[in-house]
């Protein structure tokens, strides 16, 4: 178990953003959303802690 070190203070706004069916994959072919323009997203990835859940398997 690991243990994060923030800075955040208490009573701050916190927004949980479940992307369903936003893949993220470092391959572009055949990636509609590496593919597309997507600059609400990057700022926020670049301004803000986030953290990416890995899931797969067979349905």
């Amino acid at each position: 178990m690991s243990t994060i070190k923030t800075d955040h203070k208490k009573n701050t706004p916190l927004v949980f953003i479940i992307l369903d069916g936003w893949g993220n994959s470092p391959y572009k072919k055949g990636n509609a959303v590496r593919l597309a323009k997507t600059p609400v997203i990057d700022s926020l990835i670049k301004k803000y802690p986030h953290a990416e859940l890995l899931t797969h398997g067979k349905r």
